[in-house]
Order: C-alpha cells, then structure tokens, then sequence
C-alpha cells in the first residue's frame, strides 16, 4: 500500500528535480522508472546542461570586439572576432600605434590621448602639432643669429689684419733689403770712381 505512494512520490520529486535542474532548454527525459537525466539542447552540456558550448558567451574578444561564432556542425563551434578600429589580432588583444606617423614637427612627444594622437610640446614650442615658436625661442634665434654673423665679421676681420701686418712686415723688409743694395752699390760706385 505503501510501495505505489512511494513509487508515485519519487517519481513526482525526479521529474520536479529534473525539470528544475535542467537549464538552457535541456529536456527533463525518463532513461527507468526511478532515473531522470536532463537531454541538452545541442548548443549545451552538464548534468544540468549548465555548460555553454558556445564560445561567444565567454567573451573571448577584448577591447571591445564584437564575437562572431561560426558553426560548422553541433559539435565544431569556433569563433572570430571583429575588432574596433584601433585594435586587431585574433583575440583584438594588440592596439595599433596611434603616434607611429605622427612628428609632433619634431618639437614634442607624441602620446595616445583616449585613441587619438596628441602632441606633448617641448619647452618653447606650442601648438596641436609643436608647429609654433614661441616669441621668446624666436629671439634667441635671432640674437643666436646676429652674434654669428658679428663673429664671423671679426674673425674675417682679424684676419685682414694679421695678413695686412704680414704684408706690411714683409714691405718693410725688401724696403730694408732695397736701401742696403742701393747703399752697397753707391759704395761701390765710390770706389770705383
């Protein structure tokens, strides 16, 4: 009398169990009159069908990508990812280098500014590209400028001079050398004479 209530109540609680425990659309199936087991949809598997199959659902695509799954058969599931627009490999794990092209006109440090390339000025230089000199870095040029030429003016200069004061030493030599001739040979006259 007892054995039909308690075959009856088993199998009520199993198949209650069953239906409970059976996730993501797994079918509750009878394999005997006491055992249940959860029938997976294709996609799912456990004793629960609490295991995904699908590789999306773990969100394998960094930085943003989107996961596209690919299935060839039930059993062959793969995925690929769709990267935004500064990321790429399989997993858009790699950024590319914003600053790879970028210059900064050669008078500042680029740096990746929220995937946007921004110029970091070296002192005395400004503008979105480091293009303009500051007033102040344009007057050192000038006076940078200015004093070269001056050096340039008193070592061409200076040089005249020593080249003129060779020259002049040397004039005065032959000058020498011209008035002892003219001397000796005056003597010389007189003696002759």
């Amino acid at each position: 009398m007892y054995l039909p209530f308690l075959i009856n109540y088993l199998q009520t609680t199993l198949v209650n169990d069953c239906i409970r425990d059976c996730s993501n659309n797994g079918l509750c199936k009878a394999v005997n009159e006491t055992h249940l087991l959860c029938e997976c949809d294709q996609y799912y598997d456990g004793k629960e069908c609490e295991f995904s199959l699908k590789p999306c659902l773990l969100y394998p695509c960094l930085n943003n990508g989107e996961c596209i799954e690919i299935i060839y058969s039930p059993n062959n599931l793969t995925f690929e990812c769709n990267c935004t627009e500064n990321y790429y490999g399989p997993y858009c794990e790699n950024k590319i280098n914003i600053c790879q092209n970028e210059t900064c006109s050669m008078n500042g440090i680029c740096q990746d500014k929220e995937n946007k390339a921004e110029c970091n000025c070296f002192y005395l230089y400004e503008g979105q590209k480091c293009e303009i000199t500051s007033s102040e870095l344009q007057t050192i040029k000038s006076v940078i400028s200015i004093t070269s030429i001056l050096a340039i003016i008193i070592l061409v200069a200076f040089c005249i001079l020593i080249c003129s004061m060779d020259l002049l030493k040397l004039c005065m030599r032959r000058k020498k050398q011209t008035r002892k001739i003219t001397k000796i040979k005056k003597q010389n006259l007189k003696y002759i004479n």
